[in-house]
């Protein structure tokens, strides 16, 4: 459905959440952004054990996959899994906490946020939606729902999401990033504007809106405030992978080689597989 030109929401969220041994959802894209993704349920709900408690029952259970006894043991040994890079492993125990107790809000959060790790944003699009059955107009589930649906090309349906989120809360800039690039994404340049803009204004240092105003920039053929935009969205988040993709292309467009290599090699180091195997380049004579 992507191409090349067209980095996805994901790379927003993949940069705020990444597990350590898991590529970026195995795809160029992914920050299903998803952007400034407040995971306030994960605080909310994540068990506070002491760190060396947690370590001992960890590794306790986490050696094969036998049935446990008690759900929070699932919990530890799914979060172990997910530490070691395993999340098809995290995914059965989640899989299997939800039959154990279908409306642990906890369980459906952890299993959405890895079906977007691995790249299956339609699964994690079904346990946002469940979630939102057991607490409608929660403002986080609503947003990462719409993250999913961008993901999907789902652009209205997402709106709709980021619209009643935005009812909630409409001080939380994310949320008009998000807005925004489903209009960039629908190519409806004024409203992805006007969105982004409002972003900008409640949250400057917000790296995604700027990451997002640069490929507004590249759709109007405006290179310059495109690579001004990737600039100061790198300078706010250096581990954002799309901005290096973005600006990459720019300096291979420019026969900047030298800096378009430096660009796409550090893409590819934070996860955009595209940008791991470049066009070639030649410099101007």
């Amino acid at each position: 459905m992507r191409n090349q030109s067209r980095p996805s929401p994901e790379e927003l969220l993949a940069e705020l959440n990444r597990p350590a041994a898991t590529s970026f959802w195995k795809s160029p894209s992914f920050r299903l952004s998803s952007v400034a993704l407040v995971m306030l349920l994960l605080m909310t709900f994540l068990r506070s054990k002491g760190p060396e408690t947690h370590s001992k029952t960890a590794k306790k259970i986490s050696a094969e996959h036998v049935v446990l006894n008690h759900i929070e043991d699932y919990f530890l040994r799914a979060e172990s899994f997910k530490q070691e890079g395993r999340l098809e492993d995290a995914l059965i125990d989640y899989s299997e906490i939800l039959k154990k107790d279908p409306r642990s809000l906890k369980a459906l959060t952890l299993r959405a946020e890895a079906w977007h790790l691995i790249g299956k944003p339609e699964k994690a699009e079904s346990d946002w939606t469940a979630f939102l059955n057991l607490s409608p107009q929660n403002l986080t589930a609503l947003n990462q729902r719409g993250l999913s649906r961008l993901l999907l090309g789902k652009y209205e349906a997402a709106r709709q999401d980021f619209d009643l989120a935005l009812k909630k809360n409409p001080g939380l800039a994310a949320l008009w990033a998000n807005r925004g690039l489903s209009w960039l994404e629908e190519k409806k340049w004024d409203l992805a504007e006007k969105d982004l803009l409002k972003a900008l204004y409640l949250e400057p240092d917000l790296a995604e809106v700027h990451f997002f105003l640069g490929r507004l920039a590249l759709a109007q053929k405006e290179k310059n405030g495109a690579r001004r935009a990737f600039d100061q969205a790198l300078r706010l988040n250096p581990q954002l992978a799309g901005a290096y993709y973005q600006r990459g292309l720019l300096n291979q467009g420019d026969k900047h080689c030298q800096a378009a290599r430096e660009d796409l090699k550090q893409a590819c180091k934070l996860g955009h597989s595209v940008a791991c195997k470049p066009a070639p380049c030649k410099e101007n004579s």
